[in-house]
């Protein structure tokens, strides 16, 4: 199922063997119950900066701590992390 919120219909036919026949359809929502989303560039050169927005999405119906980590890294002339940024936050429902 698709991790951002996405709406199926579920429908039943039915019949008996005597020739009766019943129908039922039913809406269902999926989503995961927290994600986050970003868009990066499509293409991008050796020493450019960009500002990449986050959206953090809650499908709980109640408020969620989480925490986020972000880390900046760098791949040579050896993979590793140049920066972190942690960040508590309260998502409301």
């Amino acid at each position: 199922m698709n991790d951002q919120v996405s709406t199926f219909n579920i429908q039943v036919n039915l019949f008996s063997s005597d020739g009766k026949y019943a129908f039922a359809s039913q809406d269902l929502s999926s989503s995961m119950p927290a994600y986050t989303k970003f868009t990066l560039p499509t293409s991008l050169v050796v020493g450019d900066k960009i500002d990449v927005p986050i959206t953090v999405v809650n499908n709980h119906r109640t408020f969620k701590n989480v925490e986020m980590r972000i880390k900046e890294f760098v791949f040579l002339p050896k993979y590793r992390v140049i920066s972190e940024y942690t960040e508590d936050l309260e998502l409301g429902p």
